[in-house]
């Protein structure tokens, strides 16, 4: 996996036409263009109009645990992007660490036009979540769980 920022980490995995980005931070106004900039040329490198998204927020929470929420800034670059997507993507997956976040990223998609290929994922425990995600982007399970960083062999991962 590649890194940005020590808290943007991304993958292209061609053979699913999967691109995977884990955001374990807060995403400050100074890094959204060169992070908005990579999500692109992965996204163009992957067949246009199949390109499959997978995004893990779960792990963006601050020195407390609590949910980061981006800022009003963050929210319209991410929003800009989504517009542009909608003619890259099939599917795009959010994984969500809080009620609270999964609501922000509802929002964020209604407001780009992107829901209608956008479904967000929050659930206690992180396998549901992430069995729902590979599910929803007709992928592995195994492989959503390898991209991410998971042992498939601590969590209760079945091949779909």
């Amino acid at each position: 996996m590649n890194c940005l920022f020590d808290k943007f980490h991304y993958f292209r995995d061609e053979e699913n036409f999967l691109f995977t980005w884990k955001v374990t931070g807060k995403i400050e106004i100074s890094e959204i263009h060169p992070i908005v900039d990579t999500i692109k040329v992965n996204v163009m490198s992957l067949p246009k109009g199949n390109a499959k998204l997978l995004v893990d927020n779960r792990q963006m929470v601050d020195n407390d645990n609590h949910p980061i929420l981006f800022s009003s800034a963050i929210n319209m670059e991410w929003i800009k992007l989504q517009q542009w997507l909608l003619e890259y993507c099939s599917l795009v997956a959010v994984l969500c660490g809080s009620r609270l976040m999964q609501a922000q990223m509802d929002r964020i998609a209604e407001n780009s036009g992107l829901s209608q290929i956008l479904c967000t994922f929050w659930s206690k425990k992180n396998d549901e979540s992430l069995l729902e995600a590979a599910k929803f982007l007709k992928i592995e399970s195994s492989i959503v769980s390898q991209l991410l960083g998971f042992d498939p062999k601590i969590i209760n991962i079945e091949s779909n």
